[in-house]
């Protein structure tokens, strides 16, 4: 969970970082083609505006001088240049107050310059009577942070004629000004937005990793098959995660149950292999020592066989079954008379049923299904089979075949022992007996089957039954 958690953090940040960054670039893309040109085109009403006052106002005479106390009494940073350059070399050249290299003279007014370098080309063609708009500061242009560079090239310059002499007026705002107080907020506003929001993205991201953690534990607790760990799916919150908890306890439930069932299964299994199994190792045993011999000989071999049946039975039941848990077993489609196989599963019954004194009556609908011919015989042979088993001598036993439309009905009704109420909900469980003391009659897996098959093949079944008043069942199947 700690590389989930860090993950998510190491996300949240590069969003934030390029949330950042993009809107960086699209304010830089604005201040470079919007604002600034029209700073710039401000800063130039301004400088001609200047340029006018000193022209006209200061008398003949007077010069630089009151010009420059004029322009000391602005909150501009200036620089006023005069002079023709003898150096015609190009490039730089770095202005300072008083005459400096390339034959020129500068005065300086405001807060100084923190960087007077500027091209030579400029100042010419502004002394030549050209404009200048801050065009050689690249960084001041295109990056919205560079307005404030305390630059000579961050500057707009203008022509201005004193004294009959022409200068080179460039100005800026005072970059003290400019960077106020309320930029000075807005800039504690932001850093202190982004130290908010970093802490609150570290906080959440462990809350919403720490369930995922805590479901991490959960599961590793039921794959080692501990399903009495309680993952408490009510402590969640309500949303996704809170749904994974309670589909986790619902599945843990599911595993729980199907383990207990595995259980019971192999301890089912084992007991009914063990009794045959020792059953025919005993007479065997009998019979390998010569102990016995004529009636007995032969009734012992009857039980070896018997209960050899009784095991192959067995073994064909829980393959059956396997097939229908793995889906393996594909159902065949054919046209069907039951009436007729109902019949035929019946005759088979005939030796038992007079044997037993049971008496066994049918009605039969003349019906044809397209279903599985074998399967189908299964579940007729496992329900009367049933019939007889828990039936005594006296009872009766019904078999009914109604046509019903869409649908076919068939009914398998005994007057036997009947079943309990609290045995009804699990008379279709494998291994499950409703009479004990009856187990060596039977695996217990022939109403699994029933019930399992008919549910493969589309149908439903259902039970009725009381004690001492006989047991129906009732299977619906579609044409």
């Amino acid at each position: 969970m700690n590389t989930l958690y860090k993950r998510f953090i190491a996300v949240l940040f590069a969003v934030v970082a390029v949330s950042l960054v993009v809107s960086l670039l699209a304010s830089n893309v604005l201040y470079a083609f919007y604002s600034k040109p029209k700073m710039n085109e401000q800063m130039l009403v301004t400088a001609e505006s200047l340029k006018d006052a000193l022209e006209q106002d200061i008398p003949a005479g007077s010069g630089l001088r009151a010009a420059m106390d004029m322009l000391d009494a602005l909150d501009y940073q200036v620089v006023l240049v005069a002079g023709e350059g003898t150096d015609g070399s190009g490039g730089e050249v770095t202005m300072t107050e008083g005459p400096f290299s390339g034959g020129y003279e500068a005065h300086f007014a405001g807060i100084p310059f923190e960087r007077t370098a500027m091209e030579q080309s400029t100042l010419e063609s502004v002394l030549s009577g050209g404009v200048y708009r801050g065009q050689d500061a690249a960084v001041a242009n295109w990056f919205m942070m560079g307005h404030f560079m305390n630059d000579v090239r961050n500057t707009v310059g203008v022509p201005v004629l004193l004294d009959g002499e022409r200068h080179a007026l460039f100005i800026k705002q005072d970059s003290s000004l400019m960077f106020s107080e309320f930029h000075i907020i807005l800039l504690v506003f932001f850093v202190t937005a982004v130290l908010v929001s970093l802490v609150f993205i570290i906080v959440t991201s462990r809350r919403l990793t720490e369930p995922l953690g805590r479901l991490r534990t959960a599961a590793n607790e039921i794959r080692r098959e501990n399903f009495d760990y309680d993952i408490a799916p009510g402590s969640y919150s309500r949303d996704e995660i809170g749904q994974l908890a309670v589909s986790l306890d619902a599945m843990k439930g599911q595993l729980q149950e199907n383990h207990r069932m595995r259980q019971k299964f192999i301890s089912d299994v084992t007991h009914d292999l063990q009794s045959p199994l020792l059953n025919i190792q005993g007479y065997a045993k009998l019979l390998e020592d010569g102990g016995m011999d004529g009636a007995d000989a032969r009734e012992a071999a009857s039980v070896v066989h018997s209960e050899a049946k009784r095991l192959s039975s067995l073994a064909r039941q829980l393959m059956l079954l396997n097939k229908f848990d793995h889906q393996s077993y594909t159902a065949k489609s054919e046209s069907v008379r039951l009436d007729e196989q109902i019949r035929e599963v019946i005759r088979v019954f005939r030796w038992r049923l007079d044997e037993s004194g049971i008496d066994l009556s049918y009605a039969l609908d003349e019906s044809v299904v397209v279903s599985d011919r074998d399967l189908l015989w299964n579940v007729w042979d496992n329900l009367v089979s049933n019939a007889v088993k828990y039936s005594a001598e006296g009872d009766e036993i019904v078999v009914t075949l109604k046509d019903v439309g869409d649908n076919v009905e068939v009914s398998v009704r005994d007057t036997g022992m009947g079943i309990p109420a609290e045995s009804l909900g699990n008379v279709f469980d494998r291994f499950y007996r409703v009479d004990a003391a009856r187990s060596s009659e039977g695996s217990g897996l022939g109403l699994a089957i029933v019930h399992e098959t008919v549910e493969m093949l589309g149908g439903t079944i259902e039970v009725d039954s009381a004690p001492d008043a006989g047991t129906e069942f009732i299977v619906k199947l579609w044409k």
